[in-house]
């Protein structure tokens, strides 16, 4: 993993947004920061699974479906509540 945070550094967690980003444009430095993270997670999952084999990739599998089908149900509460958040703002505006 050390070559992982050689490669793809954690950011100062004490630097404010502005040093973080320096003279990069806030949406390209942010999703650049975004990026670097999911190729340290990436690397941390192939490394586990390389040392820990099949039994860690069944793990990591059903950690990630498990995770999929929360944000799934989630997604469908939100959307629900959004739609009669919608149907009842109009219905007391249209009479």
């Amino acid at each position: 993993m050390s070559a992982v945070y050689e490669k793809l550094p954690l950011p100062d967690k004490n630097a404010s947004l502005d040093e973080i980003l320096s003279n990069t444009p806030t949406h390209q430095g942010i999703q650049n920061m975004i990026i670097n993270a999911e190729a340290r997670e990436a690397s941390a999952i192939s490394t586990f699974c390389n040392k820990f084999g099949d039994e860690a990739k069944l793990l990591v599998l059903t950690a990630a479906h498990d995770h999929g089908v929360e944000c799934g149900k989630w997604a469908v509460v939100v959307d629900t509540v959004l739609r009669l958040r919608h149907l009842n703002f109009y219905k007391f505006f249209v009479r």
